[in-house]
């Protein structure tokens, strides 16, 4: 072989290597990304329980304290 088609083939091996690389790096990005998308999927839904749960407590709450108000209502009534 000649040292021209030497080069060309090295060049054409090195670069075939670095194509091997980067897409070995993009699978392992595309890997990560996946992996933070269902983590954040997770925060999501611990933080929409954590609403519907404070919904639950603040209704419960204000009917405890709706029935509060008509007893001390009725307790009025029959002071008067």
């Amino acid at each position: 072989m000649l040292k021209g088609e030497e080069w060309q083939e090295k060049e054409s091996n090195m670069a075939e290597y670095m194509h091997l690389i980067g897409t070995e790096q993009i699978q392992s990005a595309a890997n990560r990304m996946v992996d933070v998308a269902e983590r954040m999927n997770i925060a999501a839904n611990t933080i929409n329980e954590t609403f519907r749960r404070h919904e639950q407590a603040m209704s419960d709450l204000m009917l405890r304290i709706d029935d509060l108000i008509d007893v001390m209502k009725e307790d009025e009534e029959e002071v008067e």
